[in-house]
């Protein structure tokens, strides 16, 4: 099953979603704007996760690069 995140970023949280290719919410989960808590919430589900979607936001670079180089496809929108 193939999955997308989609990451709403806001000044001390995140609020992230995995997305199935149909829509359904498989995992939600709000955490501490933190890398590092974000990225062992991803883990699990690296080989199913086709891209981390998140908005254009004053933060998204400081999330958006180190998750690129750690070999996450990465979309701003």
């Amino acid at each position: 099953m193939l999955l997308t995140c989609g990451l709403e970023l806001r000044h001390n949280d995140i609020f992230a979603a995995l997305v199935t290719e149909d829509n359904k919410v498989v995992v939600k989960k709000l955490m501490p704007n933190n890398l590092e808590i974000l990225i062992e919430f991803l883990e699990p589900y690296r080989s199913q996760i086709t891209d981390v979607v998140m908005e254009e936001t004053e933060n998204w670079r400081m999330i958006a690069g180190p998750l690129a180089e750690r070999g996450f496809r990465t979309t701003v929108i």
